[in-house]
């Protein structure tokens, strides 16, 4: 079905060319044309011919749907359309969008754009049925997009609505609009269809459709083919109208069995001869689905290659409509498509048809079971709008969607939402088997309260030691346990239990993934506050390492491992890569709001402190002042709240007079000042001027005292600026 949607649909016979109705677009298009009419205008028909015609020029075509209307699936798609149409050309975007916990925000559509504008040959890009994405961050990254991309690449959008504004205003800029105006029959096209099917075209009879159909293509071809089968013209000017021409006329036309074909097939989007089947029992439904093909339109194939059908939108329409009168039928069939999509691995397809089924309790039971893995798959707004879709007061029957909901808010940075659920949660019990992996219900809730840490740290310590308790050795979630119950003694300060528990954690994972790198961040983190900058380096060196090869870069939990590996490099003078590693935090930041409060403060206090390592007081004041906030929602804060005071105090402590730096420091401190410039250790830095590491340790620390800074870098560029030494590098 994903290959179905990047295909534009084949065209059938007794198709009249249509291609002068984008007259304005033709042979020289413009960089965007937006082609907007409702259903049975033809629209999408319309430029698959003018495709077709374009000869050796590229063409990229994607069909959007209900269920693609959030950033990840919409540029999967894309990109994907794209990719077929020029393999290989998006390589960088296609590998980000590939990953295991895929994210696409404005780094990853500079990426885009960067290897559109290198393509060397014209392109074409055909986005079908746009009125189906109304997430406005796609929206808004899709009209940056079409701004930045002009010349060899085209934009062709097609909608049954209206182009949302920034896009109508690229339209107005030398773009192109094409409406119902343009779209309609005209007398000769109606004349050439008549003819076409069969039917004497008189202009008597030409200009009857026309006046009963006021150039509505799906109407005048439906006219047309009833006038070649013997049947009288119909009025056919409005929706009702044709809809009971088409029940009447042409479905009423049909043998018994089709019908009922098409009625129980009518559930769905895309149709191919399995989900047929499915649908309807029908052993060759492969083979009415061609015969329908061929002698209607009323089931149009998608792509060259066959296999794959829609049912017109206005006939679907109808047929649901007529479904709708039998409501067991109804819910037959959605249940039948349901247990079809989760036979071939289309949980959100499943999900989607499971509310039509009538049955609440098994779409909770898939929410349950699914959320985690479609999360992490960028589908965060699906998983919301489903559980907003099981609406509020159904929530206290289902306490598993509770739990999943609670971590889909603070997915979203929704804190009240966040919250309230999790509030919820603890006035629950479930004693069903849980569908996530968890031991219980209890458990699964200790764990998600543990995690956001809502409710401060002793109570995030409480929690994560229940969940410690309840979840065996044996069970997947129990190195999850273990992280959270050994961050939060670390934020308890109980350095040595939260080390021992967090090591245990990655000596105990059997597979590497974002709890992983969460405990070696927090572990990374501890180091530097007990100024361990080799254990440091180590803990954020692999945790970072494996947030890139897993592809986990978006996710808040990497937040510990690239913060502390920030400060890491900003101590050890190395200011290029500590300044890269806080623009990788940086979306990470922005995501981290009150609904996980600890982690927020954690990251943005790493951020400040990193900042004043630089010597950009500003931002790290900033940073600061965010961080405040975030402790003042938690209340208890633990070690944070002595972070933030000795922080606020050093940002608030005047600066030391300028000592020229060669009358301040001692032949051995300047030695040492111009190995901290290198990549050396300290340990190197000890073995290449022979002495132990605490005495560099020494000399290190004298330095800071006597230049009135608190890090490596600081003092490099004290030492860069008096001419000391060259420029730093890293």
């Amino acid at each position: 079905m994903f290959s179905a949607k990047l295909q534009p649909p084949r065209l059938q016979a007794h198709l009249i060319d249509r291609r002068r109705a984008l007259g304005p677009i033709v042979p020289d298009p413009p960089s965007v044309t937006f082609v907007q009419a409702p259903a049975g205008w033809g629209k999408t028909t319309m430029v698959a011919q003018w495709c077709e015609s374009l000869g050796h020029t590229a063409v990229a075509w994607v069909s959007f749907d209900k269920g693609d209307d959030e950033p990840i699936a919409f540029w999967q798609y894309v990109t994907a359309a794209i990719d077929a149409a020029y393999p290989g050309s998006l390589r960088r975007t296609i590998a980000a969008l590939s990953e295991r916990s895929p994210t696409f925000g404005s780094s990853e559509l500079n990426t885009l754009v960067g290897e559109l504008s290198d393509l060397e040959q014209p392109l074409v890009v055909d986005i079908d049925d746009l009125h189906h994405i109304e997430d406005t961050e796609c929206i808004d990254m899709l009209r940056v997009a079409l701004a930045r991309l002009t010349g060899r690449i085209r934009f062709v959008l097609i909608s049954r609505g209206k182009p949302p504004p920034g896009i109508s205003r690229l339209t107005a800029r030398g773009g192109a609009h094409a409406t119902t105006s343009d779209l309609g029959f005209s007398e000769r096209e109606t004349s050439a269809l008549l003819q076409e099917v069969g039917a004497v075209p008189s202009a008597e009879l030409t200009a009857l459709i026309q006046d009963h159909t006021d150039g509505w293509p799906i109407a005048v071809y439906l006219a047309a083919i009833h006038i070649a089968r013997g049947g009288e013209t119909r009025g056919l000017a409005s929706m009702g109208l044709l809809e009971a021409f088409l029940k009447d006329e042409i479905l009423g036309g049909l043998p018994e069995g089709d019908r009922e074909f098409l009625l129980r097939s009518s559930v769905v989007d895309v149709l191919d001869a399995s989900l047929a089947e499915a649908l309807t029992g029908d052993p060759d439904a492969g083979t009415v689905l061609v015969r329908l093909d061929e002698s209607s339109l009323l089931v149009a194939p998608i792509g060259s290659s066959g296999g794959t059908y829609r049912l017109h939108h206005v006939l679907r329409t109808l047929l649901r409509k007529e479904l709708a009168h039998d409501p067991h039928l109804l819910e037959r069939q959605h249940r039948l498509a349901t247990l079809w999509y989760l036979g071939h691995g289309d949980a959100p397809r499943a999900i989607d048809h499971s509310f039509g089924a009538g049955d609440q309790q098994w779409t909770a039971s898939l929410l349950s079971e699914h959320w985690y893995e479609l999360v992490m798959s960028g589908r965060v707004e699906s998983v919301w709008q489903w559980i907003e879709r099981l609406g509020e007061d159904s929530l206290v029957d289902h306490p598993f969607v509770v739990l999943a909901a609670a971590w889909t808010a603070s997915f979203r940075g929704d804190g009240r939402a966040a919250r309230r659920l999790a509030s919820l949660s603890k006035s629950l019990v479930d004693d069903s088997p849980p569908p996530d992996g968890t031991a219980s219900y209890a458990s699964a809730r200790a764990l998600m309260l543990a995690a956001l840490g809502i409710d401060g740290v002793t109570a995030s310590v409480h929690h994560a030691e229940t969940a410690l308790q309840l979840e065996p050795e044996m069970s997947p979630r129990h190195v999850t346990a273990l992280g959270l119950a050994g961050t939060a003694a670390l934020a308890e300060g109980n350095d040595e239990k939260g080390r021992r528990l967090l090591e245990q954690a990655i000596e105990t994972s059997s597979r590497p993934d974002a709890i992983l790198t969460y405990c070696m961040g927090q572990l990374a983190l501890a180091d530097v506050r007990r100024s361990d900058w080799d254990g440091a380096e180590r803990w954020s060196s692999d945790g970072v390492e494996l947030i890139s090869t897993l592809g986990l870069g978006h996710l808040i939990s990497s937040g510990a491992a690239l913060s502390s590996s920030a400060m890491v490099a900003a101590h050890q003078g190395r200011s290029g890569s500590a300044k890269a590693l806080l623009n990788r935090l940086g979306p990470l930041l922005a995501r981290a709001t009150d609904a996980v409060p600890y982690d927020a403060c954690q990251l943005h206090a790493a951020a400040a402190e990193t900042y004043l390592a630089l010597g950009s007081s500003s931002a790290a004041s900033a940073h600061a002042d965010i961080a405040s906030t975030y402790l003042k929602a938690l209340g208890d804060g633990g070690v944070l709240e002595q972070q933030l005071r000795e922080l606020d105090h050093r940002l608030d402590a005047p600066s030391a007079p300028t000592v020229p730096l060669k009358d301040a420091l001692s032949e051995r401190e300047l030695e040492v000042l111009r190995l901290l410039v290198t990549d050396l250790s300290i340990r190197d830095i000890g073995d290449r001027l022979y002495v132990s590491r605490n005495t560099v340790k020494s000399h290190i620390g004298r330095l800071y005292r006597k230049l009135n800074v608190s890090s490596r870098s600081a003092a490099v560029a004290r030492a860069h600026s008096e001419g000391v030494i060259g420029d730093s590098t890293d």
